[in-house]
């Protein structure tokens, strides 16, 4: 703060405003608002007291301001003096060694040729699984093509003529559907038989279930294309057979839900035929069915042997394979390339006629037709048919046996899991019916 004039009222140099004396006499503190310049400041805060008088004789004391604490002062910066110089580092003297002579002494910049590689080895080619046979057949009813499967034995081919000859004539057509919406539930195995018009279906059917030519179940017919519905057939060797069995809803005598039970057996079912004399509508509920049947086990594609494959049975087939369903190819019709010769005093005759018929063609021939199926059979890529080729003929007996129908009679009891259980339960049954003959002779 300056000095003040000997005024009435005294002006501040800072602001340059005139101020009365009443504020100084209230001893009022006036700061000045602006700062002082560093002369007067230094003045200001100069060691020792200081005060201001005012023209009224009051002394007003100004407080000086605090020396700083010399702990907290800070000191000048000294630079440290550099460490007592030492003696200077003598190391060790170094004893020459005598040079040695290189190992490997090389020119500079030398290559040398590495060794040739060996020759390539000529690997010999994989053979494929699709390879027939080289034994030749032991029998004339020796000539299916059983390339990724076991043939079946002798006891085998037995017991499936047992089964379809003792129970097959048991068989019940359970229903004939037409959509595919309409099929019962059922709990029993299914196997379906699939084919070109006129194939030779129908007749097959009846040969492998063992019907009487009077009553079929399997109807036959010379028109291509007879067959325009599902048709399902139910065999068993239990005595109440396959059934449709109806549950009622609440006991109220409702009829609920129809299924289709049958201990131990197993439902086969002929489907319509495609091709140019069927019903073109019918394509759709036939995939429907192959598609979508969870009881299904196998689909057995029948082919004309002498026609071979066909547009429509390669569609068939795709679909098959698109849809992951298991399927087999069965030759239909052997008898236009093959018929083996009957040994020792056996005949050849046609089924129902007795005609006599004598051998044709050679199992070369019907096996060269087979390879010819595989590449639609079984691509390279993806899955296919089951790698087995059956042949069969419904229509030419040799040594009094069907052309192949054993064969098919098996592999269906195969499709189905009956090939094993069934036989056992089968020999029980036969052990019991034994049993009770013989005390029934006891009795007696």
């Amino acid at each position: 703060m300056s000095s003040l004039l000997p005024t009435p009222g005294w002006v501040c140099r800072s602001c340059l405003h005139i101020r009365g004396l009443a504020q100084q006499r209230r001893g009022l503190r006036v700061r000045p608002r602006a700062r002082q310049p560093p002369t007067e400041a230094s003045k200001l805060l100069a060691p020792g007291p200081q005060t201001i008088t005012l023209t009224d004789g009051t002394i007003i004391p100004i407080q000086s301001a605090q020396p700083l604490r010399p702990d907290t002062a800070s000191t000048p910066y000294t630079k440290p003096s550099p460490p007592p110089a030492e003696s200077p580092y003598q190391p060790p003297p170094i004893t020459p060694q005598p040079p040695q002579p290189a190992r490997n002494p090389r020119p500079p910049f030398s290559l040398e040729p590495s060794a040739p590689s060996p020759p390539l080895q000529s690997y010999p080619k994989s053979k494929t699984k699709a390879s027939p046979p080289e034994s030749p057949p032991t029998g004339p009813h020796d000539y299916n093509w059983y390339y990724e499967t076991a043939a079946p034995t002798t006891a085998h081919k037995s017991h499936a003529n047992t089964f379809f000859s003792q129970h097959g004539k048991h068989a019940t057509l359970l229903r004939s559907i037409a959509q595919f919406r309409t099929l019962p539930e059922t709990s029993v195995p299914e196997v379906a038989f699939i084919g070109r018009s006129n194939v030779g279906k129908s007749s097959l059917l009846n040969a492998v279930m063992g019907c009487d030519t009077k009553k079929l179940l399997a109807r036959t017919s010379s028109t291509p294309g007879f067959t325009k519905t599902m048709n399902l057939y139910g065999i068993a060797p239990d005595p109440s057979g396959v059934r449709i069995s109806a549950s009622s809803l609440h006991n109220s005598g409702d009829q609920g839900r129809e299924k289709i039970v049958g201990r131990g057996g197993l439902v086969i079912v002929d489907m319509p035929g495609y091709g140019a004399g069927s019903l073109t509508a019918w394509g759709t509920e036939i995939l429907k069915y192959l598609q979508s049947r969870k009881a299904l086990r196998r689909v057995f594609v029948l082919l004309d042997a002498e026609h071979g494959v066909k547009d429509k049975d390669r569609s068939i087939l795709a679909s098959l394979r698109l849809a992951g369903v298991s399927h087999q190819v069965v030759l239909s019709k052997m008898d236009k390339l093959y018929i083996p010769k009957a040994g020792g005093a056996g005949e050849i005759r046609k089924v129902g006629k007795g005609t006599k018929m004598k051998s044709k063609g050679t199992v070369g021939a019907l096996r060269a037709r087979m390879r010819e199926l595989l590449p639609d059979i079984k691509p390279p890529v993806g899955g296919g048919a089951l790698g087995e080729i059956l042949a069969c003929s419904s229509e030419v007996l040799v040594e009094g046996k069907r052309l192949g129908v054993e064969h098919v009679r098996y592999a269906v009891l195969k499709a189905v899991g009956l090939d094993g259980e069934e036989r056992k339960g089968f020999t029980e049954s036969t052990k019991k019916k034994k049993k009770k003959k013989l005390v029934g002779e006891v009795k007696a």
